[in-house]
């Protein structure tokens, strides 16, 4: 039973597949059974529980990257891009509103002149 608990764990999926409760479970019997004593069973217990986090983990990366290709083929825009483009957006409004102000002054100041002149 140690050799195909073993195996399965091997697999890849298969230390996603148990709950720490279930593995050990598993590995109680596994003492009953006189197949490992207690000092065995903790330790294949620690490593069963770390391979499990380790395929937990890649298994996110890949997930997480296969998720990134499949949006940046559908065409949606990261959030680093969109604030990136909102910061643009902000910036160009505030040189748009500075522009207006200065073209307003300017056409103020040469609508005075030309009041000067006719008064003359």
């Amino acid at each position: 039973m140690i050799k195909l608990f073993k195996e399965t764990m091997v697999t890849g999926l298969g230390a996603l597949l148990f709950t720490k409760e279930k593995l050990e479970d598993m590995v109680q019997e596994l003492i009953e059974e006189g197949a490992v004593n207690r000092e065995e069973a903790e330790q294949l217990v620690d490593e069963m529980i770390d391979k499990a986090q380790q395929q937990k983990k890649e298994m996110r990366e890949k997930i997480s990257l296969e998720v990134e290709k499949k949006l940046a083929k559908s065409g949606f825009a990261k959030k680093r891009e969109l604030e990136r483009l909102r910061r643009k957006v902000e910036q160009l409004e505030l040189h748009i509103q500075s522009l207006e102000e200065e073209f307003k002054a300017t056409n103020s100041t040469e609508t005075k002149s030309i009041e000067a002149i006719d008064d003359n």
